[in-house]
C-alpha cells in the first residue's frame, strides 16, 4: 500500500502515519471487514485527520464509513460553521453524514454537571443513537496521544486507582475505537499540512477555565520544558501498561466475583462475606466495586470513599446505608447485600399450571393431586414447596411481595403474626424481604414462600384435593 501511494505522489510523512495507524488498528482488532464505522468528526484537526486516514484505508480494511457531528451550541455562529464544514467535507468524500444539536449549557444546568462533563455525555448519547440508527458496529474517535497524557494527569489529580490511570483504551466496550491513540499532535499537524487538509479551530479549547485546557496549555508545556521533553509519550506508555495490567486483573476480579456471588433475585446482589474476607484487600476492593457497578452505580457512587465504606461494613453492624439513588448496601451476618427496591407487584397464579414471575426471577408450578396420593409427603415438604388444601383458593390465587401491615396465621399458631416479624425471626435481611414471594388468595395470605404455610391453608383429614406448589429459579439471577 505504501508503495502504491508513493507512486501517486504521496510523501513519506503521509505514508508513514497511514501505515502506523493501519498497524495500530490491526493490532487491536478495531474494525473487521464488512463493518460500518461511524467516524465522530468535530471539524477540528484530530477528527479531520482521523476521517482522512480512515477514508484512505477503507478499502484495505473492508469497512464502510459514515460521519457524525454534534453541534454543542456553545459558540454561536462558529458552531454553525463547524456543522457546515463537516457536512461539506462528508459530501466531498461522498460519505453519508448525520448532524445533531444539543444545548450543552442547559444540559449541564439540568443534570448538575460541569460543562465539560455535560458535553462529553451529550456526545456519547448522540453517537450511540446515530450508531444504532445507521447500523454501525463501531464508532471511531479522534483521541490522540496528547489527549491520553492529559487524561492520565486528570485522573491522577482526582485520585484514581490503577484502572483510572489506564486512562483511555484503544477499544472500549467493543464499540468505541481510537485509531490515533498512539499518534502525537505534531504528527497530526504534519499530516494535515502535507495533505493540504483544511480544519476548524475551536476557541473553547484554549479556555483555561476548563481543567483539561489548563493541563494542555500550562502544565504539560512546563513538564516538557523542565522535566522531560518526551513527557506525553511517557504518560501514554504508562497508561498503556496500566491498561494491560488492568485487563489481566479484571479477569481475576470477575472470577473472584462469581465465586463470592450467591443466588439472588433481580435487582439484588448477594455476596458471601467469608469468601470476600478470604481475598487480599486489593481484591476485596475490586470485587466490591464490581458489585456496585453491576447494581447500576455510576460516577461518585463508584468512588474510593464509597468502596471503603462498604469494605468497613463487612465487619460492622447490620445497618443498611444508601450509596446511590435507589441503591442500598448492608452486611447481614454472612451476606453482603447490594440492593435496589423491588417494586410492589401482584400477578395471577395459574392453578394448575406454570406462572413466571419476572419481578423475582422465579417460576411457580402448581399441580393438583388427590389428597390420598400426597398425604405422606406433606410433612416432608422442602422450603421451596408447599401443599395447600384446594378449598383455600376461592377468589383467585396471586403471587406478590410483602406489604406494610401484612399479617397471617402461621401453621400451628393460635394467633396471627406480622409477615415482617416472621421474616425478621427467620433472619431474612431487610434488603431482601421485598423479594420473598407471598402466595395469596384475595386478601388472605396462604404461604410465605420458603418460610411458613398459613394455618387456614393446611392439609387436614377432610382435605380431598391438594395443590402442590413449587418455586424454582427461572434463570441465573442477574441484576436488572
Amino acid at each position: 500500500m505504501a508503495k502504491e501511494m508513493k507512486s501517486r505522489g504521496q510523501g513519506s510523512d503521509s505514508d508513514d502515519l497511514l501505515e502506523k495507524v493501519r498497524a495500530y488498528i490491526l493490532q487491536y482488532d478495531m474494525f473487521r471487514p464488512g463493518e460500518s464505522v461511524l467516524a465522530a468528526v468535530s471539524g477540528g484537526p484530530d477528527s479531520v485527520c482521523l476521517l482522512d486516514l480512515l477514508f484512505r484505508l477503507r478499502e484495505d480494511l473492508g469497512i464502510r464509513l459514515c460521519v457524525a457531528h454534534l453541534d454543542h451550541r456553545l459558540r454561536g455562529r462558529a458552531s454553525d460553521a463547524d456543522a457546515r464544514f463537516v457536512a461539506q467535507l462528508s459530501k466531498k468524500m461522498d460519505l453519508p453524514s448525520e448532524t445533531g444539536v444539543c444545548d450543552v449549557e442547559t444540559l449541564a444546568r439540568v443534570e448538575r454537571r460541569s460543562l465539560e462533563d455535560a458535553a462529553r455525555q451529550a456526545r456519547y448519547r448522540f453517537l450511540d443513537e446515530v450508531r444504532r440508527r445507521v447500523g454501525a458496529s463501531r464508532v471511531a474517535l479522534g483521541h490522540t496521544r496528547g489527549d491520553q497524557a492529559e487524561t492520565v494527569l486528570l485522573h491522577l489529580f482526582r485520585g484514581s486507582g490503577r484502572g483510572g490511570l489506564g486512562a483511555m483504551r484503544p477499544v472500549r466496550d467493543s464499540v468505541y475505537a481510537r485509531p490515533l491513540l498512539n499518534v502525537s499532535r505534531e504528527e497530526v499537524e504534519r499530516y494535515l499540512a502535507f495533505r493540504g487538509l483544511a480544519f476548524r479551530r475551536d476557541a473553547t479549547n484554549r479556555d483555561v477555565r476548563f481543567t483539561r485546557n489548563r493541563i494542555r496549555h500550562d502544565l504539560l508545556p512546563r513538564l516538557r520544558r523542565d522535566y522531560n521533553p518526551d513527557v506525553e509519550a511517557v504518560l501514554a506508555r504508562t497508561a498503556s501498561l496500566f491498561a494491560e495490567e488492568e485487563a489481566w486483573l479484571e479477569g481475576m476480579v470477575q472470577r473472584a466475583f462469581v465465586r463470592a456471588q450467591r443466588p439472588s433475585p433481580p435487582g439484588k446482589i448477594v455476596l458471601d462475606v467469608l469468601r470476600i474476607l478470604g481475598y487480599h484487600l486489593s481484591l476485596q476492593r475490586r470485587v466490591i466495586r464490581r458489585a456496585l457497578a453491576e447494581i447500576g452505580c455510576l460516577g461518585d457512587a463508584l468512588s474510593f470513599e464509597v468502596v471503603e465504606r462498604v469494605l468497613h461494613a463487612l465487619n460492622g453492624p447490620t445497618v443498611a446505608f444508601s450509596v446511590s439513588a435507589g441503591v442500598s448496601v448492608c452486611c447481614a451476618s454472612d451476606a453482603l447485600i447490594f440492593a435496589r427496591p423491588t417494586p410492589a407487584f401482584e400477578s395471577p397464579v395459574e392453578i394448575p399450571g406454570r406462572t413466571a414471575v419476572p419481578a423475582l426471577g422465579i417460576l411457580l408450578t402448581a399441580r393438583i393431586y388427590p389428597a390420598s396420593e400426597v398425604r405422606a409427603f406433606v410433612r416432608r415438604a422442602m422450603p421451596d414447596e408447599t401443599f395447600v388444601d384446594l378449598r383455600a383458593f376461592g377468589q383467585g390465587a396471586t403471587v406478590r411481595n410483602a406489604r406494610v401491615g401484612d399479617r397471617f396465621q402461621p401453621l400451628g399458631m393460635a394467633g396471627t403474626k406480622r409477615v415482617s416479624d416472621l421474616l425478621a425471626d427467620a433472619k431474612v435481611p431487610r434488603l431482601l424481604r421485598d423479594s420473598v414471594p407471598i402466595l395469596a388468595d384475595g386478601g388472605t395470605i396462604l404461604w410465605v414462600a420458603g418460610h411458613r404455610l398459613s394455618h387456614a391453608a393446611r392439609v387436614t383429614g377432610r382435605t380431598r384435593q391438594v395443590v402442590h406448589i413449587r418455586v424454582k429459579k427461572s434463570h441465573v439471577s442477574r441484576v436488572k
